[in-house]
């Protein structure tokens, strides 16, 4: 399976139940903390009227001390829906965190405490992530252009499709797969990322069927597996960089 990103929570109205506020306990550092592993994906709801939703998950390396800063890349004006840390225990609860945005360096950037996992998650939605572009045979441009906040290992960014969407145009080097939860994945790979890189990802779509019903949850579930694997494959970059590697269980 391919590195994914998402976590395996509920649909995120279920998620921001009792958003709780974390304290820094430990002051904030001048340098971030890199990440091992980010997964960046843009779903199109099967309904019309909602807007895509953008999730991003990160995972710091096994050698960030807990707490810690995690810095992800955000659009601009972003309506941040959820922020936290996710557990691969089963029956354990996701822990919700406050989040800030912030610019670092000139970058949009959200910025939240990590307590107790390495796994780090965010939901939003904003401005400009679905276009019209023919009005006429109803086809929209879906995508985001991001830029990096803070170094990282592998990059897995998609747009994920339900089945009565197709996609007609995109992107040069992406690539198309069809995934357990029913989704289409259109996606790009990077193996690592700098400060001030950009990850932009957009495909034109047309809906072509009527709706029908799919397991988002299992989309997110998809993701956050995919982020352990992510979190394995950076392990051999993370070792010749800095001491320490990434394993793929849970801190």
């Amino acid at each position: 399976m391919h590195l994914l990103i998402a976590p395996a929570i509920r649909r995120v109205p279920l998620l921001a139940l009792l958003c709780c506020a974390l304290a820094l306990a430990t002051p904030l550092t001048a340098l971030a903390t890199p990440l091992a592993g980010i997964n960046i994906v843009l779903m199109r709801e099967s309904n019309r009227s909602e807007t895509p939703l953008l999730g991003i998950t990160a995972r710091l390396a096994d050698e960030a001390e807990l707490p810690a800063e995690i810095v992800l890349p955000v659009p601009e004006n972003p309506n941040i829906i959820w922020t936290g840390e996710f557990f691969l225990e089963e029956g354990r609860e996701n822990l919700p965190a406050q989040h800030q945005l912030e610019v670092r360096d000139g970058v949009p950037a959200l910025v939240f405490t990590l307590t107790e996992s390495r796994l780090g998650h965010a939901e939003m939605t904003y401005p400009g992530s679905e276009v019209l572009v023919q009005a006429a045979l109803e086809v929209y441009e879906v995508g985001f252009d991001l830029t990096l906040p803070v170094e990282t290992g592998p990059v897995y960014a998609a747009i994920a499709l339900p089945p009565h969407y197709q996609g007609l145009a995109g992107s040069d080097v992406v690539r198309m797969s069809t995934e357990a939860d029913g989704l289409t994945y259109y996606h790009i790979e990077q193996p690592s990322g700098e400060p001030g890189d950009s990850v932009a990802l957009s495909i034109q779509v047309q809906e072509i069927d009527p709706p029908g019903r799919y397991n988002e949850p299992v989309v997110w579930m998809v993701v956050i597996v995919g982020l352990v694997i992510v979190g394995s494959a950076a392990a051999l970059a993370v070792n010749r960089k800095r001491a320490g590697g990434v394993p793929a269980d849970e801190a």
